[in-house]
């Protein structure tokens, strides 16, 4: 029994130590992902919600040191456009939503329902948040990329 323990965590450490390939990575991506979840489960029963900000915190940075750790390409240009159309299309669509669905709670709470109101400007709050960060992220992202 002991030696299975010392075997995985020598053979752990000899993963860490050099660069891997995207299979290995993948697969302690998944361990991760599933560490994150039991954590998070454990603190939710136990009312611990440090323990679950950290156990995410800690997964984060782990993910990020594996992920430089890759030999092999992660991400093509191909990927980053199609992640970028699909980010642009959801931005329009979400505001649009949010904006004509602000608009119509705002009109039949205007018809006695306060709570209806109320729920609609805090939705075109929130539209208008979501445009002001798309703008100031457009912005900075002009600049730093030349445009």
């Amino acid at each position: 029994m002991t030696y299975c323990k010392v075997s995985f965590t020598i053979d752990l450490l000899f993963i860490l130590r050099r660069s891997m390939k995207l299979k290995t990575y993948k697969y302690l991506k998944l361990l991760i992902v599933a560490f994150i979840s039991i954590s998070i489960s454990l603190s939710i029963n136990l009312n611990n919600f440090i323990l679950a900000f950290s156990s995410i915190i800690l997964g984060i940075f782990i993910l990020k040191f594996l992920q430089a750790k890759v030999k092999d390409i992660l991400i093509d240009e191909r990927a980053k456009m199609i992640a970028g159309q699909a980010a642009v299309n959801t931005y329009m669509i979400t505001t649009s939503v949010l904006g004509f669905t602000s608009f119509v709670l705002m009109f039949f709470g205007r018809r006695g329902s306060y709570f209806l109101e109320s729920l609609g400007y805090v939705l075109s709050y929130l539209t208008i948040f979501i445009i002001f960060v798309y703008v100031v992220l457009f912005k900075y992202f002009s600049k730093k990329y030349g445009d």
